[in-house]
Order: structure tokens, then C-alpha cells, then sequence
């Protein structure tokens, strides 16, 4: 009998576990953009937002914006901004905040901002702002990406359909 409880009591940690996922952040994604402004859990980087997906096994949920555009950052998170879809995003996806026009500097003289720009151009042919994609851990494309929207119903369609594959 006690073997049963014990086995039963392990699975059930272990759902858990698999079901309430935690990725660890850092202060600077926590402070990052809007996301501390709209009290977001985003990744900046696409390598952090990769490792928790994979740990997660979660679809991750990218936003290409921009610090520079007149009003395109605010504008790219007015749609995130609704309960129904912070929920959708926070239970279904790892979020990830790539900034276009980011100036921290890497190790090969470039910027973040040039390495962001570079994967959304080369890696899903788009130079737009805002820029939301949805792909698995391997940045494959998973749902067709969209830009800015006002359109509720459009962008949880959006969304639902991460949540499928």
C-alpha cells in the first residue's frame, strides 16, 4: 500500500513539474523594455528563449520591435496588454522580446540590435515592426507570422494556432 502512495505521489510531482514549468530570468530580461513596464517574463536573447523552450518543450512566441520607431515598441505590446491573451502567452509559450535597434555591443563588434535584424530577416524573410512569429526550439516557423494588429479575435487565432502544433 505505501508503494502505491509513494509511486502515485511521484507521479504527480512529476505532472506537476512538466505542467508548471519555471525558466529562470534574469534581472535585465525582467527590467528589459516593456516588459517590466507591462510586468512581462520575456527573454531578450533568442539562445535564453530557446534553452527554456527546449526545457519546456513550449512553442516560442517572438516579438521583433524597436526602441527607435515613433511609438512602435508601445504599439507592438497594446495587444499583449489583454488579460486573455497575457494568459494565453504566459501558460502556452516562452516569450521572447528581440529589439531591432538594441545597441548592447558582442564579443564580434556588432550589436544585438544587428544580430536581431539579421535573424529576422535571414531566418523569416521580414523586416518589419512589430513582428510576432511563432516557432518550435530548432526556429522553425510553426504558425505564418504577423505584424501589428488592433484585432483581438486575429491575434488569438494566432496564438490558438501555436498552441496546435
Amino acid at each position: 500500500m505505501r508503494k502505491l502512495i509513494f509511486l502515485q505521489l511521484i507521479i504527480s510531482l512529476s505532472s506537476c513539474v512538466k505542467n508548471d514549468c519555471q525558466c529562470k530570468f534574469t534581472e535585465e530580461d525582467l527590467n528589459y523594455g516593456y516588459s517590466k513596464e507591462l510586468n512581462y517574463k520575456s527573454y531578450h536573447t533568442i539562445g535564453d528563449a530557446k534553452d527554456c523552450a527546449a526545457n519546456c518543450k513550449k512553442p516560442i512566441l517572438i516579438m521583433f520591435t524597436g526602441w527607435n520607431t515613433t511609438g512602435n515598441s508601445k504599439l507592438a505590446w497594446e495587444i499583449l496588454d489583454h488579460s486573455e491573451i497575457r494568459h494565453t502567452i504566459e501558460s502556452n509559450f516562452v516569450f521572447c522580446t528581440l529589439y531591432v535597434d538594441d545597441k548592447t555591443e558582442l564579443s564580434n563588434g556588432s550589436t544585438l540590435g544587428d544580430y536581431n535584424i539579421q535573424l529576422e530577416s535571414e531566418t523569416f524573410g521580414f523586416n518589419t515592426q512589430p513582428l510576432y512569429v511563432i516557432t518550435n526550439v530548432e526556429l522553425n516557423v510553426l504558425v505564418d507570422p504577423i505584424g501589428y494588429t488592433k484585432d483581438l479575435h486575429k491575434f488569438e487565432a494566432f496564438l490558438q494556432k501555436g498552441t496546435e502544433n
